[in-house]
């Protein structure tokens, strides 16, 4: 993932996210970007819950990322050299706990190839998702029953690598829908999830 295009997320089925005015702040030229709107006067807040967005702040521009959804949903910025998966999904877990908010979404802005993404300092592909599996687990009990996990980063949904059984396998244990990317996310490519879970096809989400 690097700095942003014009572009709106969606899945197959152009499922909406409000992750959308991160995408439209990203889409103005440089000079105009910091003098748009403030976003923070824009509700990125769903109505089932809390639109939640884990940021690697190794990322080009990440403090564009969060400052797209300050006053709307909760930005969470980790240390993608240092920080375990755990680690990183534990700061969704106790926020949600110490706040008593459930979450609608949980958006993840990191880096990914075929079959794989970063989640802190480790990637997590089909064969090394088990280790995080209770946290996912419990990644689940605090989304909404209509809630979504979506994985912004390039080609981890490439029919070269096995994301698609990634995608599956994460939904499978959290239990929500999964949408992924099958091509270039960010700079020189766009902010369309292509993929999604099984689950979430059948479901005609």
């Amino acid at each position: 993932i690097d700095a942003a295009v014009d572009a709106e997320p969606r899945s197959r089925a152009a499922r909406q996210n409000p992750i959308t005015e991160v995408m439209r702040l990203f889409s103005q030229p440089p000079a105009l970007r910091y003098l748009a709107e403030p976003l923070e006067q824009r509700r990125l807040l769903s109505s089932g819950g809390w639109d939640v967005a884990l940021i690697d702040k190794t990322l080009p521009a990440e403090h564009v990322l969060e400052r797209a959804m300050v006053g709307g949903g909760r930005v969470i910025l980790y240390d993608g050299r240092r920080e375990s998966p755990h680690e990183v999904l534990s700061r969704v877990l106790e926020w949600a706990h110490d706040s008593g908010c459930t979450i609608q979404s949980v958006s993840l802005f990191s880096h990914a190839s075929a079959g794989r993404f970063a989640l802190g300092n480790e990637w997590i592909s089909k064969s090394s998702v088990d280790e995080i599996a209770t946290d996912l687990r419990r990644l689940g009990d605090v989304l909404c029953n209509d809630g979504s996990i979506n994985v912004y980063g390039c080609n981890l949904a490439d029919r070269l690598g096995d994301g698609q059984a990634l995608i599956d396998k994460i939904a499978g244990l959290t239990h929500v829908p999964v949408f992924a990317s099958d091509d270039l996310t960010g700079r020189g490519g766009d902010w369309l999830l292509e993929a999604s879970s099984i689950s979430s096809s059948d479901n005609g989400l």
